[in-house]
């Protein structure tokens, strides 16, 4: 598969903060760590730090397996300092298949695999770098599909809409 996601792995811990509420939407706790900003379907949440440079932001879209409406993802974009179009990350439940990764595309063209990076209690999180051909994707786009894999050829997919994503991109600080 060409372009979009970077395969390196991208070792950055999420700030507690913003870890927290990844955690909550992940769940469909509310919690009031921080107002959300609509864009279409997507949310913009910040981390609510006081210091303006300290406060992280995420561009995010909770959505359900087509198959499995009880299984949920979490998927989130946030600028980050060390990459130009920051990193496009996929919250998946605790149990997803780890080698198989999170498979991508958006208005059906094949965008890549994320891999997973780490596992915490709430669930595993996929990471991968945005390059400017998916910004322009996601941008310019109707509908992205993100695929995990419970077990092995079982994939879950679940449907993003991309209404409101240029928009929420432009305003993540």
């Amino acid at each position: 598969m060409t372009g979009g996601l970077a395969f390196d792995r991208i070792y950055r811990k999420l700030p507690m903060v913003l870890l927290m509420t990844l955690t909550s939407t992940f769940t469909g706790h509310v919690r009031a760590q921080s107002a959300a900003q609509k864009f279409g379907a997507w949310a913009l949440r910040c981390d609510g730090a006081s210091s303006p440079g300290a406060q992280q932001c995420g561009l995010m879209q909770n959505v359900s397996s087509e198959e499995s409406p009880n299984v949920n993802v979490v998927i989130v974009i946030r600028k980050s300092p060390a990459l130009k179009n920051g990193v496009f990350q996929v919250i998946a439940p605790s149990g997803v298949l780890l080698p198989e990764g999170v498979k991508v595309k958006i208005d059906q063209s094949d965008i890549g695999q994320i891999p997973f990076i780490k596992c915490f209690p709430f669930g595993c999180i996929a990471e991968g770098a945005v390059d400017d051909s998916l910004i322009e994707k996601l941008k310019g786009g109707r509908i992205g599909v993100v695929t995990i894999y419970m077990s092995p050829g079982e994939g879950l997919r679940h449907l993003f809409k991309l209404d409101g994503f240029s928009d929420g991109y432009n305003a993540i600080h």
